[in-house]
């Protein structure tokens, strides 16, 4: 008599992919579509990328090549991989709205999408520079001419890796930040800098050495915290002036490194955000001393 095994054999469901899974694919579909159609630049241009990386996809179109190596590169090389793929669409100049190379908006808006969650912003020139809200949510400052101005020399100073227009934007963010504050409350701004953002900082209450009965906080840490913004907004005209633009020299500024001026730039947005909060919030103490004083001057 025969014996028969039955083997019963489970065929596991593959498993989902991940979110950094399903966020890669994105990027990778964006970038390749630059290349749609046999566009963009060549089979040998984009090998020579890829090689740096040492991602072989040497079997396709170059928009299924540029697909794949984006979702094969190790995690650490996926950034500088974009970036030199990105380069070499500068160079054939698709993002120059004023030629016939120009891409399509929507694969540019689509792009600029995908960057988004890795903390990056697509400029018009095609450079990425890091989101300013990943370093402090620029969206909180007040939509004032003066501050996207700013704003906006910021992105491309970040952009560029400019540690030295970094420096002098960011000191000038807290300038006009100051100037604003002042001009509200109606006192005319003092001419220098120091004088300035101290008599901003004081009249919003925000100043460490103000009276224990006017000061933003009377908890000690916090008082702590403040008098670190104060020195935050004083010590980048210290750095403005020794490394930062704004001065005519005789030789070039010994430069900061990229982190530094990132630095720079992260913490003058949060000394601004910060003065702009205060300056707006209705229950904040600075607001209730001057209507006080605004009573007393009345019962004059």
């Amino acid at each position: 008599m025969s014996t028969f095994n039955v083997g019963i054999v489970l065929y596991a469901s593959p498993m989902p992919p991940s979110a950094e899974e399903r966020q890669r694919a994105r990027l990778a579909r964006a970038v390749a579509d630059f290349w749609a159609g046999g566009a963009g630049p060549t089979h040998g241009e984009v090998s020579d990328v890829l090689n740096t990386f040492g991602v072989v996809v040497e079997i396709g179109s170059k928009r299924d090549r540029v697909s794949k190596a984006i979702k094969l590169v190790e995690r650490q090389d996926l950034i500088p991989l974009v970036e030199e793929l990105l380069g070499l669409l500068r160079r054939d100049r698709v993002f120059d709205r004023s030629t016939p190379y120009a891409a399509n908006e929507a694969v540019v808006g689509q792009l600029a999408e995908s960057l988004e969650p890795y903390g990056l912003t697509l400029l018009e020139d095609g450079k990425t520079a890091p989101d300013l809200g990943s370093l402090v949510d620029a969206s909180t400052l007040p939509d004032e001419a003066v501050v996207r101005d700013h704003v906006r020399r910021l992105r491309l100073a970040l952009g560029d890796g400019d540690s030295a227009l970094l420096l002098g934007s960011s000191k000038e963010l807290l300038e006009s930040t100051s100037k604003i504050v002042l001009n509200r409350v109606g006192e005319t701004p003092p001419a220098k800098y120091p004088a300035l953002v101290t008599r901003a900082l004081q009249v919003l209450m925000l100043h460490p050495k103000s009276a224990r009965e006017q000061r933003e906080d009377v908890m000690d840490p916090v008082r702590k915290i403040l008098g670190g913004v104060v020195q935050i907004a004083l010590e980048m005209n210290e750095l403005r002036g020794e490394r930062g633009t704004g001065h005519g020299r005789a030789e070039p500024p010994v430069h900061l490194t990229s982190r530094h001026g990132r630095l720079a730039a992260g913490a003058a947005l949060l000394v601004a955000t910060l003065m702009f909060d205060t300056l707006d919030d209705e229950s904040a103490p600075w607001r209730q001393d001057a209507a006080a004083n605004d009573r007393g001057v009345a019962g004059t």
